[in-house]
């Protein structure tokens, strides 16, 4: 797929997504990057995340504890986690062409609750 087929992509996936939670009578599926990894219990290093199939096929954004919430009749809503840690930063993505696919909401740790929720 090309960066500019991912519009299209989107919508398909929308689209399903909608259909499916229509007939199971849900309300939004919500797909999780996946959470950093420590290494070992005796050190603060983190194993590379390696996100979960189901959020990557949305959003090929490699940061932990991002979500893509899917609402029907609503652009899908990206919730990225930041947290203030030099260490910590993630590589930033090797392109930006699907920022736009999304109503990016930026949390602090432990905030997407309350983003998801609403």
């Amino acid at each position: 797929m090309s960066y500019a087929d991912y519009p299209q992509h989107i919508e398909h996936l929308q689209r399903a997504a909608e259909a499916a939670l229509a007939q199971h009578k849900f309300e939004s599926p919500i797909l999780c990057s996946g959470t950093a990894q420590a290494r070992n219990r005796f050190d603060d290093q983190y194993w590379p995340l390696m996100p979960t199939p189901t959020y990557l096929h949305w959003c090929p954004l490699v940061e932990p504890e991002a979500f893509v919430v899917v609402r029907p009749g609503r652009r899908p809503t990206l919730v990225r986690t930041v947290v203030d840690d030099y260490w910590e930063t993630p590589t930033p993505p090797e392109n930006d062409h699907f920022w736009d696919a999304f109503d990016v909401v930026t949390v602090g740790a432990g905030h997407a609750v309350f983003v998801v929720r609403a």
